[in-house]
């Protein structure tokens, strides 16, 4: 296995968000966290950020865990909602800009179920992107080989 980097959504401001990884290398408490992304990685970080006593928001397009078992992945929500944690469906993010006071306001899109859409902002101090990772390939060489790589 060649293992792999955190990917970073191209949104303007994405400078000032961490990842999966960086969060176990911070020397300060996360604080408020806006958690992007909706998978496993973004289910587990929001939850251990919440268990150590801190807000946090998971920012979801479409579902949580959309791959996974529909009726487990409601059981997990309703468990994580119930304890305090905020989901934010229908949502993509559109700019993080860093304040003043050291925090980080993110604006993002919202798209009702009618499909109605609105824009909301809110400020939080860490923003984590979940939303998948990069095979770490760059230096097998496989270019020599004569492979071809494309991206997808």
């Amino acid at each position: 296995a060649v293992g792999g980097r955190p990917y970073y959504l191209d949104i303007p401001g994405k400078e000032h968000c961490i990842s999966s990884d960086d969060i176990f290398w911070r020397k300060e408490a996360p604080g408020k966290t806006l958690v992007i992304g909706g998978g496993y990685i973004g289910l587990e970080c929001g939850g251990f950020i919440h268990g150590m006593g801190h807000e946090v928001a998971i920012m979801v397009r479409s579902k949580p865990l959309r791959a996974f078992d529909q009726d487990m992945v409601e059981k997990i929500v309703t468990y994580m909602e119930k304890g305090g944690v905020r989901f934010l469906g229908g949502c993509s993010p559109s700019s993080f800009s860093k304040l003043e006071n050291g925090k980080i306001l993110a604006k993002w899109v919202h798209k009702a179920e009618d499909g109605a859409t609105s824009e909301v902002s809110e400020e939080f101090d860490t923003v984590l992107m979940a939303v998948g990772r990069i095979p770490d390939t760059k230096d097998l060489g496989i270019s020599e080989l004569g492979v071809e790589m494309i991206k997808g």
